[in-house]
């Protein structure tokens, strides 16, 4: 019985899960943010792979071998910050176990990290600046409600607040994404 209550519990909480989504649309403006101590690369190939923890090897192989694009800086050979970029036209958000379909305008940007040493930096919006400008393509981001780092480092990259979506509602998202 006690199981039971707490499945259902999970998914009332579930339910109640709030994801802020944002966008960001080319407006020909220059990077705002600039740090020449980092360097931008994109890695398209598993073989490229360097620095990464040997648990997520296999995972970050099969989103390249998906289409999705590395996106990191380093500092010297040290990587500092790295994100993902998914340019199909469909995207799964685990965080709200919903997959959903998208205009090939659109790249969905997550699965964003800056290591421990090189937090406060403001990398995370240097790299989101970075990949915004390396097409013209409409980037969505988004972050879980308590993830206020996240959506500061959104906003401060010139993303703007999109939605905030409850819970499973693919509808809602998918004819938001088809406005922008």
């Amino acid at each position: 019985m006690r199981t039971l209550y707490n499945k259902i519990l999970g998914k009332i909480d579930y339910l109640k899960r709030a994801i802020y989504f944002f966008y960001w649309k080319s407006d020909g403006k220059k990077n705002s943010i600039e740090n020449d101590k980092f360097i931008f690369f994109e890695i398209n190939d598993a073989s490229q792979l360097f620095d990464i923890d040997s648990n997520k090897q296999q995972e970050y192989k099969k989103r390249l071998e998906d289409g999705h694009v590395f996106c990191c800086l380093k500092a010297g050979d040290c990587l500092s910050s790295y994100g993902w970029i998914n340019p199909t036209s469909s995207h799964f958000f685990g965080e709200l176990n919903l997959k959903t379909n998208y205009p090939n305008t659109i790249e969905v940007l997550y699965d964003f990290y800056t290591y421990e040493d090189y937090r406060g930096q403001g990398l995370y919006p240097l790299l989101l600046q970075k990949i915004c400008l390396r097409n013209n393509k409409t980037k969505i981001g988004y972050a879980l409600s308590d993830n206020l780092s996240s959506m500061k480092g959104l906003k401060k990259a010139d993303f703007k607040l999109l939605a905030i979506i409850k819970g499973y509602n693919k509808g809602r998202l998918e004819r938001l994404l088809k406005k922008i």
